[in-house]
């Protein structure tokens, strides 16, 4: 009895000071304001009394607290298909946070962009959000992962010790992005636990209730807003296919239907991407290469030269005398 009065003061406490119901603590989605969420983050430091407290709740928080993102999260064919589900549904459960993903060389960097508007309670609800992501890629007695690295623009703490422990990974301070790096080719390991009926199910379930920032007039607009999304990554037909919970071949014949295939909507989207590099913004061509996920720049020379019909040098050049002759007319 005295314990359940305690939680039900605690909740009270929670919601002090919002326009928050306690009986709806646990089920909000993300209609929660903005000056709700930073009193809630607030008040669950000040009661706990454990200033990690966030990190704790979102790393102990259940998989399936998280409704059907969680249920997809479960059933995914690996951790890959787990970072792109973040990219598509995030702000359905965390609306402050925009998630990134882009591959470079042999890692993949998972960029988290949180709303300057949480204020001092910016690092609380990254924490959180850290916790939760972590939790998800790590638990369920799924294949063992290597240590993460993770970046965080803040300085290092006093609670640095407990924050490595907790999320299982070395953590720099410091940093110009808060962003996790992860090893590739771990990543893309089958997770034991996937269910393909499931994973489409749960996709589409989220697809109903949930804003999807890859749902578009067309399947050539989604498959380029994955590439947009995630920049620095080779998308292979396959890849993209699962993250819009759909197969290889429906997709091929979709885009036949527009008239376009994968492999010409993703070198329209690299040879854009290219030109944007090497001529707007002045890039190497090493740098232009890895930008674009290509690990060996030979490789990223014979494709430029197949997109454009000559070199990245003499396309420089052309690009060079025809801005000069614009100049002179």
């Amino acid at each position: 009895m005295a314990a359940a009065s305690r939680s039900m003061a605690d909740a009270k406490r929670m919601v002090a000071g919002t326009d928050i119901n306690k009986q709806t603590l646990g089920k909000l989605e993300s209609g929660v304001t903005m000056e709700d969420y930073r009193c809630l983050l607030k008040n669950a430091k000040v009661i706990s009394g454990n200033p990690a407290i966030l990190l704790d709740a979102g790393a102990k928080a259940p998989t399936s607290s998280h409704g059907p993102l969680g249920n997809a999260i479960s059933s995914s064919p690996d951790r890959m298909a787990i970072l792109n589900l973040l990219v598509r549904f995030v702000k359905s459960r965390a609306t402050f946070f925009t998630v990134c993903v882009e591959q470079l060389a042999d890692t993949i960097r998972c960029r988290i962009e949180t709303d300057d508007a949480l204020g001092e309670q910016k690092d609380d609800a990254l924490d959180f959000f850290l916790g939760t992501l972590m939790g998800s890629l790590m638990s369920r007695g799924l294949l063992p992962m290597s240590s993460p690295q993770i970046q965080l623009t803040r300085p290092r703490s006093a609670q640095h010790e407990y924050y490595q422990r907790i999320l299982g990974s070395q953590i720099r301070y410091d940093q110009p992005h808060d962003c996790i790096i992860f090893d590739a080719q771990e990543l893309k390991l089958p997770l034991p636990g996937y269910d393909s009926s499931q994973f489409e199910l749960a996709i589409r379930k989220c697809q109903s209730l949930y804003p999807d920032h890859l749902q578009t007039h067309s399947i050539r607009e989604a498959v380029e807003h994955v590439f947009d999304m995630s920049p620095g990554m080779l998308w292979s037909v396959k890849q993209v296919a699962a993250g819009l919970a759909t197969s290889s071949r429906t997709l091929q014949r979709r885009l036949q239907k527009e008239g376009t295939s994968y492999q010409q909507v993703l070198d329209h989207w690299l040879q854009k991407q290219a030109d944007q590099y090497l001529i707007a913004d002045s890039l190497s061509v090493e740098a232009t290469a890895t930008l674009l996920g290509y690990g060996d720049e030979a490789n990223f020379r014979r494709a430029f030269k197949r997109w454009f019909g000559h070199s990245p040098q003499v396309h420089r050049q052309k690009s060079s005398t025809t801005l000069s002759s614009g100049a002179l007319l």
